[in-house]
């Protein structure tokens, strides 16, 4: 096996407790390398595109990128795969942080998780071992709580991707929550409940064999000036990170405002900046492992702590809203993380759910006497407990705004904005025509599916990729 990567996949049957690490043939990684890529080949081999996204069936496959763990700059990136709940195609949600990192350092370069457990569990994968533990006194707890409670059992210095009760309760929208308090999300496609489905709390690794480098000297040589260009570069996001950009695509037209449905937002972005943030709430900047840019925003504990809110989550909870309260985005974007949410779907459902109050399609009744208007922080703040727990109005709303607009009927679904299912990122694509056909390219492109009978079965086989038992 060539140096880069460790040709080792690990697989966990959760109905079965079978464990096994199998090899895959280099010709693969020269095809699909890693990350998506890979990810992609896995689902293709081991999915059945006629199951429910939440079968025990659909595998749930975490996969560092090729270069992640490296010296190489920005490399830091993990795709989580599945048959998406949202979309019911395949699905991708990517991730930066430190856990892809930590994950390839373990020996391994994928994970791929099939079955499902009668009861909570979680995995303890240090470098390349695994451990399937009892996860029932962690279920209902948020992603920070659980975080803390699984480094308190494992190691100190592991990293931990987990869901929170969005996932345990099987929203369309969940994410998988990584860093703790500092709040990476693999949130798009609704993965989350793919992993709940498999009452799959956590995974937590830590390893200590690195990488192995062709030449690590003249890598070395090549990225410590790449490192220090890069942070001059990037300017303006290494002091805010991705916040910054927020009143230049207002300027542009790019930004998402009141459900799609209008262009102006000039008077209220500066109230939501990042330029705010930094003034009103930094404790630090921190980034993802090995990156230079230090983009992250993390917070001083007062009111909330974690990671401040970036672009998408200032937009979702600002702009789509017409809310200007910067408190509030903090704190929604706080509670978001913790009961383990998509921020993007999770706003742009929050706003179809408002229209549709505003239209007569959703009354009083189904609120629970809560009002829904645009600009109300307490409104916003409290529908995002209720859709993380499927609670009243929430049970609506969990599942994205397709789902709730073809339970309300009467014509709601001409105030949905999405593709195939998925919500729309904060960038308009009226402004940047390339990106509305990145948005139906993406969505709608077809896998071609080679499944098997049995998940398991094909994994032990894998013959396409040239897997053997290690």
């Amino acid at each position: 096996m060539g140096l880069g990567y460790s040709g080792k996949v690990l697989f966990v049957d959760l109905t079965t407790r079978a464990t096994v690490t199998r090899r895959i043939h280099e010709d693969v990684y020269f095809r699909y390398l890693g990350g998506s890529g890979l990810g992609v080949k896995l689902l293709t081999e081991l999915g059945n595109p006629t199951i429910h996204p939440l079968d025990q069936r659909n595998p749930l496959i975490f996969v560092p990128g090729l270069l992640t763990g490296t010296l190489v700059p920005g490399a830091t990136r993990t795709s989580v795969v599945a048959k998406s709940p949202l979309t019911g195609i395949f699905g991708e949600a990517s991730v930066g942080g430190t856990w892809g990192a930590e994950c390839r350092f373990t020996g391994l370069d994928a994970l791929v998780v099939t079955g499902a457990s009668l009861e909570p569990m979680y995995l303890w994968i240090p470098d390349a071992a695994v451990e399937i533990r009892p996860a029932g006194h962690l279920w209902g707890k948020d992603t920070f709580e659980t975080t803390a409670a699984v480094l308190a059992e494992t190691d100190p210095e592991a990293r931990v991707g987990c869901i929170g009760p969005a996932g345990e309760a099987l929203s369309w929208i969940a994410a998988i929550m990584f860093e703790g308090e500092l709040a990476r999300a693999a949130g798009r496609t609704g993965l989350g409940a793919v992993m709940g489905s498999k009452r799959l709390k956590a995974v937590a690794v830590k390893g200590s064999r690195g990488l192995r480098i062709a030449e690590p000297k003249q890598l070395l040589d090549w990225g410590a000036p790449v490192h220090k260009d890069l942070a001059a570069k990037f300017g303006i996001f290494t002091t805010y990170g991705t916040s910054a950009s927020l009143e230049v695509h207002e300027e542009r037209g790019a930004l998402g405002i009141k459900n799609f449905s209008s262009g102006d937002f000039r008077a209220q972005a500066p109230r939501i900046s990042g330029k705010v943030i930094h003034q009103h709430y930094l404790h630090k900047q921190s980034s993802c492992s090995g990156c230079p840019v230090h983009c992250w925003v993390v917070l001083a504990p007062r009111s909330t702590f974690g990671r401040g809110p970036e672009y998408e989550t200032l937009g979702s909870f600002g702009a789509m809203l017409m809310n200007d309260d910067i408190d509030s985005v903090v704190r929604a974007n706080e509670l978001a993380n913790r009961l383990g949410m998509d921020t993007i779907s999770l706003g742009n459902t929050i706003a179809f759910a408002i229209e549709a109050f505003e239209r007569g399609l959703i009354d009083h009744r189904q609120t629970g006497g809560l009002r829904l208007r645009w600009g109300d922080p307490q409104a916003l703040l409290t529908l995002i407990g209720k859709i993380g727990r499927r609670e009243g109005i929430g049970d609506l709303l969990a599942d994205g705004s397709r789902a709730a607009a073809r339970k309300l009927g009467k014509g709601a679904e001409a105030l949905t904005v999405e593709v195939k299912g998925l919500e729309l990122p904060m960038h308009d694509p009226r402004a940047f025509w390339s990106s509305a056909l990145n948005y139906a390219w993406a969505a709608a492109a077809p896998v071609t599916w080679m499944p098997s009978p049995s998940p398991w079965r094909a994994a032990c086989r894998f013959r396409s990729l040239g897997t053997t038992a290690s």
